[in-house]
């Protein structure tokens, strides 16, 4: 994870970030209006993320949130970027079941303390499975503009897995 990924809060509920999209239909640097459904202190919160990656890990409804300490994924690039171990990431998928922030690389601890705070602690979310089977916790919005909601526009529409 890049440090300059890390989500950042605009208010009690609206904040921006990054996540990794399918590696079966790219749309990097597409963003995204995420509203969380489920109940819980995440309840009604908005969530703009800029897709800037993917994942073959990733389901076509899912979007993998880039959040310090939720979890390093399919490909463990942390522990070898930070030199730090799973003791202070937390689980592969979902990271640590508590605030360890503390522990984190400087740069990394905002962004860490982001789940714990605006998030209230809650795991990744949920998404809705189009099979059923799944309450729906998160409402995918339209697609927006990245010059319509970030305020500057990105040429670049390509991703790399």
């Amino acid at each position: 994870m890049c440090s300059d990924q890390s989500p950042w809060v605009i208010n009690d509920n609206l904040a921006y970030g990054f996540a990794a999209v399918t590696a079966s239909n790219p749309t990097c640097c597409q963003c995204y209006k995420l509203t969380f459904t489920s109940e819980g202190p995440i309840k009604g919160k908005t969530m703009i993320v800029q897709a800037t990656n993917t994942g073959h890990d990733v389901s076509g409804a899912q979007f993998d949130l880039a959040i310090p300490g939720g979890g390093f994924g399919l490909f463990d690039g942390c522990s070898r970027e930070w030199k730090a171990t799973s003791d202070v990431w937390g689980a592969q998928y979902g990271g640590s079941n508590t605030n360890t922030c503390s522990n984190f690389p400087a740069a990394l601890q905002k962004g860490c303390g982001f789940r714990w705070d605006w998030m209230g602690g809650v795991s990744n979310p949920n998404y809705p499975n189009p099979a059923g089977g799944e309450n729906d916790v998160v409402d995918l919005g339209a697609s927006l503009a990245v010059e319509e909601e970030v305020g500057e526009e990105n040429e670049d529409s390509t991703c790399e897995s």
